[in-house]
């Protein structure tokens, strides 16, 4: 795919600059405005991190940080250092708000990480999403989804899907608005959405560009049960849906037959890491996947034998004898609740029979796009746990 001209626009003037990279000259509201290529100056990188302390503050994209956050992206803009500006309020004033809701003093953990015991109301789902948007240009709106929402579902289900006409009319966007890339159903993160099936086309382009070239597109972060062997890494692998029991699960192939792989059958998979802090028992792991494929993500991790913090459904591939992890076989580590040790139970003031509601700790952090790095924090849940756990990121739990 040739990079666009400068000048050239696509259903409002996305892909602008020179080339398609968003080198020097990109534009477009929230876009690159930086000199060199992938560079973003002021206003453009959507980041976490404007000001820091604690008292009652709020995330904002770009916004505060502080015992007790609020998660509302864009709730507080940061005005340069130390500085916080705006007014835009936060999210999860409701009792279904769940994972939005600010930190609570009192209870385990000085504010729960533990989801919502009931689901969202389709009201309560939208205002939700309204009020996480962390980008918009032209067509294009990127939200920040909590854990639990699934992307799909059955009619009469809640799904992102089924809220998309309503939530385009709230945002004043086409009524084709349609999902471009986002986080699964049980993660949290980013969900870019689009108006325009032309830019839509060309962003699946960029993408797949961006992976020939060696640039992953996305970047996750996990907090993990156990710590990666090595600082970082690739893991690389066949990866397959097999129907086990009444289940359909993800299940590695370390050495799939050409066959099977020209049958697409089994897909290659590739998936970069860094470990970006550790704790006793636990780390903070960035993830950037080289390929899709439903699952890749939490089952590379199993693979390192630190399956992510709230996986209930490959966690259980990871044993334990005598402290030291083992991969189980398939068929025998059918799902269930995650497993933790007694360390990891009394730093998160949980017990095993709460775990149950323990969500995903996986979250989609950063999205390239050709004129534009999109970035949302991490909801309060995922950031209470770094505070209990010690890891970069939260702050020292009491």
């Amino acid at each position: 795919m040739r990079g666009l001209g400068r000048g050239e626009r696509v259903c409002g003037g996305l892909f602008r600059g020179r080339g398609l990279w968003g080198g020097r000259g990109g534009g477009g509201v929230g876009g690159c405005l930086g000199e060199e290529e992938g560079g973003c100056g002021e206003g453009a990188v959507w980041g976490v991190g404007g000001c820091s302390g604690g008292g009652e503050a709020v995330w904002g994209v770009g916004g505060c940080v502080g015992e007790g956050a609020v998660w509302g992206v864009g709730g507080c803009s940061g005005e340069g250092e130390g500085g916080c500006g705006g007014e835009r309020g936060c999210v999860g004033e409701g009792e279904g708000a769940g994972y939005q809701q600010p930190l609570r003093p009192g209870g385990p953990g000085r504010g729960s990480i533990l989801g919502p015991a009931g689901p969202w109301s389709r009201q309560e789902a939208l205002g939700l999403l309204e009020a996480a948007v962390v980008y918009r240009a032209g067509p294009l709106v990127a939200v920040s989804k909590p854990p639990g929402l699934a992307v799909t579902g059955s009619p009469g289900q809640l799904s992102l899907v089924s809220l998309l006409p309503d939530l385009s009319q709230r945002l004043s966007l086409p009524p084709e608005l349609h999902v471009v890339k986002t986080a699964g159903k049980d993660g949290s993160g980013l969900v870019l959405l689009s108006g325009c099936p032309g830019t839509t086309q060309q962003l699946h382009a960029f993408f797949t560009q961006l992976r020939r070239a060696g640039r992953p597109p996305a970047t996750y972060r996990a907090v993990t049960a156990g710590i990666p062997a090595a600082v970082e890494g690739e893991i690389r692998t066949g990866l397959k849906l097999e129907q086990v029991g009444d289940l359909q699960l993800v299940v590695p192939v370390a050495a799939p037959s050409r066959r099977e792989v020209e049958r697409k059958e089994v897909k290659q998979t590739l998936t970069r890491y860094k470990v970006l802090g550790v704790a006793p028992g636990c780390g903070l792991v960035q993830l950037q996947p080289m390929t899709a494929f439903p699952g890749q993500l939490l089952v590379h991790l199993t693979l390192l034998l630190c399956p992510a913090l709230g996986d209930h459904v490959y966690s259980a591939r990871v044993g334990t004898v005598l402290g030291e992890p083992f991969l189980l076989p398939v068929g025998s580590a059918l799902p269930r609740t995650q497993v933790l040790g007694e360390q990891l139970l009394r730093r998160l003031r949980l017990t095993q029979q709460l775990l149950h509601r323990l969500p995903l700790h996986l979250h989609l952090h950063q999205l390239l796009l050709p004129t534009a790095i999109l970035t949302a924090p991490p909801p309060p849940f995922f950031l209470q746990t770094l505070r209990l756990l010690g890891l970069p990121g939260g702050q020292s739990a009491p």
